[in-house]
């Protein structure tokens, strides 16, 4: 792969890192605000309690929790990604997160294959998770041995 190619694929990723980690950060925090809203209710007896609505919300908390972490972790992959392509002294610290993608595409397939879950948008989003980590670490390869490291 061609070093101006590597650049280009590292700046449109790095920018489509930031805007879904921006949205995902977004909806991590109305998760967790809903989730708060609803645990409000329930402690002050506005809301009927019952078991499954006590684990609805457990749940809306710790998908809040994930969505803020991943939408932080994406936010600062796509600042590391355009870094990277605007100066390829610092290719290592994107070339590192595209291996941590590589072992994170890996665990997609092992959770389909484990979950047993194989609806359309499961597989679409598994299959488009390792096809982008694949060609982002083919770039920061690219160039990385492009700046010698």
């Amino acid at each position: 792969m061609e070093l101006e190619t590597s650049r280009k694929i590292l700046n449109v990723f790095g920018i489509l890192n930031i805007v879904f980690g921006i949205i995902g950060f977004i909806i991590g925090i109305m998760a967790l605000a809903g989730g708060s809203l609803a645990g409000v209710g329930l402690a002050t007896g506005e809301v009927q309690t019952s078991q499954e609505l006590q684990q609805g919300l457990g749940l809306t908390l710790v998908i809040g929790i994930v969505l803020v972490i991943a939408g932080i972790l994406n936010f600062i992959e796509g600042i590391l990604d355009r870094n990277a392509a605007k100066d390829i002294s610092k290719i290592m610290p994107a070339w590192v997160i595209s291996i941590i993608g590589l072992f994170d595409a890996a665990f997609s397939i092992f959770s389909l294959f484990t979950g047993r879950n194989y609806t359309p948008s499961n597989i679409l989003g598994v299959a488009i998770s390792v096809v982008l980590s694949i060609i982002t670490f083919m770039a920061a390869n690219s160039i990385k041995a492009a700046a010698g490291k």
